[in-house]
């Protein structure tokens, strides 16, 4: 994304402009509503908690701005999931005495990167990651979970359709409506980068 200077929101972003930070992190808003339920896993939150964890990962990237070093969308995704879960674990512990510790080490060992690839290829995949995650961003709500649900919970239609109160027949055909969906965000996503 160029503004009317012609530097990118990222590279205004990484010097520390609030605006540039806002606009970012509110694109990745869903994305991270989505990390903060799936590192929260099963337990039970309020919605007002989960909002509250979204709004402070956002608070953290806006303050933190100008200690981010990576150079491309991809990086700064991979950033705000590592804020993300962090911020998700500690409300966990609340009243333990103790506060969560999440090491990055274990975020990394999570997301799976293989160490064989070659930084080209690595790079193809961040870009890729983070096509995905504004894609994702750019669905519904009820779309995205379903898509979680199923995708990375590995629930069944049955076991989704009880959550959602909807027949397991209606669930089969709302996933392939969100993949659908979620093909055409990624298409353009993909396209909106080349403009």
């Amino acid at each position: 994304m160029l503004d009317s200077k012609g530097s990118t929101v990222l590279e205004r972003f990484k010097q520390g402009d609030c605006q540039a930070a806002g606009m970012l992190l509110n694109r990745l808003r869903p994305y991270i509503r989505t990390i903060v339920r799936t590192a929260r896993g099963n337990r039970s939150v309020r919605i007002a908690d989960e909002s509250d964890l979204v709004q402070e990962v956002i608070l953290q990237g806006i303050r933190g701005a100008a200690t981010f070093h990576g150079n491309n969308m991809g990086q700064l995704v991979r950033w705000v999931r590592t804020m993300a879960i962090r911020t998700s674990q500690k409300p966990l512990n609340k009243g333990t005495g103790r506060e969560a510790v999440v090491c990055i080490e274990d975020v990394d060992e999570n997301m799976v990167e293989d160490s064989s690839l070659g930084p080209d290829r690595k790079a193809v995949l961040q870009e890729n990651s983070a096509l995905m995650a504004v894609a994702l961003s750019r669905i519904p709500e009820e779309m995205r979970d379903v898509l979680m649900w199923r995708l990375v919970d590995g629930l069944s239609h049955a076991e989704i359709s009880e959550r959602m109160n909807r027949s397991p027949g209606a669930i089969r055909m709302l996933f392939l409506r969100s993949l659908e969906r979620l093909r055409e965000a990624y298409g353009e996503e993909e396209m909106s980068r080349w403009e």
